[in-house]
């Protein structure tokens, strides 16, 4: 696998498919449409990642104010 892939299944954050075998895809739209895949599951994940993701700007602001200090 990819870091990527490795990263997205290790936090359910969606499936990791090759993109280049068309059985493997088929495979994971199966997966889903038989409800094998939790999909609420992972756009929870999802919704979570993001709410705690920061811009470099927040990062940036929050180095500066501890430099000042």
């Amino acid at each position: 696998g990819t870091m990527l892939g490795d990263y997205v299944q290790e936090n359910n954050i969606g499936q990791v498919v090759d993109p280049y075998d068309v059985a493997d895809i088929k495979r994971v739209f199966s997966q889903m449409i038989d409800g094998r895949v939790n999909l609420s599951q992972i756009a929870d994940n999802l919704t979570a990642m993001c709410a705690r993701q920061t811009s470099w700007d927040d990062d940036f602001a929050q180095v500066e104010a501890f430099l000042k200090q």
